[in-house]
């Protein structure tokens, strides 16, 4: 009996961390596709209000935004820890990026309890959002 509880406990390990390469490909594959191209008016947009923010312009009074401020806030409070670099930014997208998945995985978890339904389901994030244009605001 004690061998058959600790098989399915190393196959329930096994499927977490198949869940966390799947998250971190993810990751990855942000990190790679920011290093392609970027879509320069739509990028400089993203950076350039959270850079205002930073600077201390009111968004709506000072300049115009398409998008509600709570992301470029975010930005601009990394720009105030880490400083103005783009690569803080692009940490940020990447751990959103992970942690999106994971949750995902985990709420499934919840609804089903086939964990391989589940991994299976969540595979089609890696391809979305953040991996094809790493904008601040696709969080």
């Amino acid at each position: 009996m004690s061998q058959v509880i600790n098989s399915k406990k190393r196959t329930f390990v096994n499927i977490d961390v198949f869940v966390l390469l799947i998250a971190f490909l993810s990751g990855f594959l942000v990190y790679f596709q920011s290093g392609r191209s970027f879509p320069l008016v739509d990028y400089t947009y993203q950076v350039e209000s959270a850079y205002r923010i930073y600077s201390g312009s009111i968004p709506y009074k000072d300049f115009i935004l398409a998008l509600p401020p709570g992301t470029y806030y975010i930005g601009a409070f990394l720009m105030k820890f880490f400083g103005l670099n783009n690569v803080v930014q692009l940490s940020y997208i990447i751990l959103i990026n992970i942690f999106t998945i994971l949750l995902t995985y985990k709420i499934l978890n919840k609804i089903n309890k086939d964990k391989v339904l589940n991994i299976f389901l969540t595979l089609p994030l890696i391809f979305t959002g953040h991996a094809m244009f790493p904008f601040l605001n696709y969080d």
